[in-house]
């Protein structure tokens, strides 16, 4: 569950170890999280979400566990925010890391480690596998949200068989929703953000 945490500490870890060999490969930047959109992000330990899938008609939430701030890298050289995610009722844990460049989810640690799902809104992302259309405002369950960035992973790792998924997220909010397909394209689950407690 404390997998952000366990994974900074190591890579701290490791760069400490390596202080010698890396001095002269480290350049001294550091790449700050200083984005208004992307601070917003730093949710904290209360926060919670419930989610209504609308194709098995059955609800369930997610709560933030932990979360942390340090710096990762070889060279210490970005700044980090994760939180550590469970669901429930089946207990899956999950994790939430923001970066100088945007939003993971189930991060290793490291930018560009997990699955983006989020960018700063005011900057378009430069990754060729980064499939992301942003939008003015969007109708989620019962209510519009604005600023959202509709992202689509054609292999997400996170779905048995690394299926397709839609995710609609915005700083604000989090997760508003989830599309999941099965390997034949068929949307088989589409949770949408019924109710939240946001904690900063």
């Amino acid at each position: 569950m404390k997998r952000i945490i366990l994974l900074l500490s190591v890579i701290a870890m490791v760069s400490c170890d390596k202080d010698k060999e890396t001095t002269n490969e480290c350049d001294g930047t550091y790449y700050q999280i200083s984005s208004p959109d992307l601070l917003n992000g730093m949710l904290k330990t209360g926060t919670y979400w419930v989610y209504m899938d609308s194709v098995a008609l059955a609800t369930d939430s997610t709560v933030i566990s932990s979360f942390s701030e340090g710096k990762a890298g070889a060279c210490e050289e970005f700044h980090a925010y994760g939180y550590n995610l469970v669901s429930y009722p089946n207990l899956l844990g999950s994790n939430m890391a923001i970066y100088q460049g945007g939003i993971e989810k189930n991060t290793g640690g490291l930018p560009n480690s997990g699955i983006k799902i989020y960018t700063d809104f005011n900057f378009p992302d430069s990754s060729s596998a980064f499939n992301c259309s942003r939008l003015d405002s969007v109708f989620i369950y019962d209510r519009y949200y604005k600023r959202v960035e509709k992202v689509t992973v054609a292999n997400d790792p996170s779905n048995t068989g690394k299926t397709k998924s839609i995710y609609y997220f915005n700083s604000a909010f989090g997760l508003l929703r989830h599309d999941k397909f099965n390997a034949s394209n068929a949307l088989v689950w589409k949770k949408l953000l019924m109710r939240k407690n946001i904690v900063r």
